[in-house]
C-alpha cells in the first residue's frame, strides 16, 4: 500500500508537491519542482537554554524551503522558530519570570531590555529585533549553517535509502505486491523532485554563507571572539 512509500518521502506543507500526492493521490503532470518543503527543526542539545526557549516559543518548529518564484531557479526559506537557536544570553537574550495578578507566574523574553512578542502578543516578533542589531549579520550566518546543515541531512536520508526505494516490488493493479505501479512512480518522481529543491537549497545557503562569511561585521566578530576551542563558533 501506499503507507509503505511514505517512509521513502518527506512531507511537504499545503502547496507542496507532497501534499497533492497525499491528499489527492495524484501529481500533475506538469508540475515542474517540489514548489516547497516543510522540514522539522530543532534547538542544539549544546544551547543551554534550549528548554525555555520552547517553552515560550509559540512558531512551528521547522523549516519552509520554497521555489522562489521572483528569482528564476532560486529558493528560498522561512523560519520564524531558526532566530530562538540563532542567539543567547551572551547576544542580549533574556528570559524571567514574572507574577501576575492572580499568582501565578508568566515566562517572558525580551532582547535588550525590550519584551519579544509571541503569536499572543502585539510586540515586535524575536526577527524583528534582532534584524535592527549591529550584529544582525551573525545571526543571519548562524541561521544559514543550522539550515543548511538540516538540509544536507534530509538530502542524505533521501539519498541512503534510494537503494532500497529502488527495490521496491510493484506492478499494475497491486494485486501481487501491495503496491500499484502507478502509485510507485508518482512517489518516485516526487523522490527526485524533493531531491533536486534540496541540492538547490544546499547550494544557494552555501552562497549566502559564503557572503555572511567576507562581510566586515561577522569578520570583526570572528577576530574579537576568544581562542579558547570551547568558545569558537563553527560557521565551515
Amino acid at each position: 500500500s501506499i503507507h509503505l512509500l511514505e517512509n521513502f518521502c518527506s512531507y511537504g506543507d499545503e502547496k507542496g508537491a507532497s501534499e497533492m500526492i497525499f491528499s489527492y493521490g495524484f501529481l500533475e503532470s506538469g508540475v515542474p519542482n517540489a514548489r516547497q518543503l516543510f522540514l522539522s527543526l530543532d534547538i542544539p542539545d549544546d544551547d543551554p537554554l534550549k528548554l525555555v526557549k520552547k517553552k515560550i516559543c509559540k512558531d512551528a518548529p521547522g523549516v519552509r524551503l520554497y521555489v522562489d518564484d521572483d528569482e528564476a531557479g532560486s529558493t528560498g526559506w522561512e523560519s520564524p522558530f531558526v532566530w530562538w537557536a540563532c542567539v543567547n544570553e551572551e547576544d542580549g537574550l533574556e528570559f524571567e519570570v514574572l507574577q501576575t495578578q492572580d499568582g501565578s507566574r508568566e515566562l517572558k523574553a525580551s532582547w535588550k531590555g525590550k519584551e519579544i512578542g509571541t503569536t499572543s502578543s502585539e510586540c515586535s516578533s524575536l526577527k524583528d529585533m534582532i534584524s535592527a542589531d549591529p550584529l544582525w549579520d551573525v545571526f543571519q550566518l548562524r541561521a544559514v549553517v543550522l539550515l543548511q546543515g538540516r538540509l544536507e541531512r534530509q538530502l542524505s536520508m533521501l539519498e541512503e535509502t534510494e537503494e532500497a526505494f529502488s527495490s521496491v516490488e510493484h506492478d499494475e493493479d497491486g494485486t501481487k505486491t501491495g503496491i500499484r505501479s502507478a502509485v510507485y512512480t508518482t512517489i518516485k518522481r516526487l523522490r527526485a523532485l524533493e531531491t533536486d529543491l534540496l541540492r538547490r537549497g544546499i547550494q544557494d545557503l552555501t552562497r549566502t554563507r559564503d557572503n555572511l562569511m567576507a562581510s566586515e561585521t561577522v569578520q570583526k566578530y570572528l577576530s574579537e571572539q576568544p581562542a579558547s576551542t570551547e568558545t569558537e563558533e563553527d560557521f565551515s
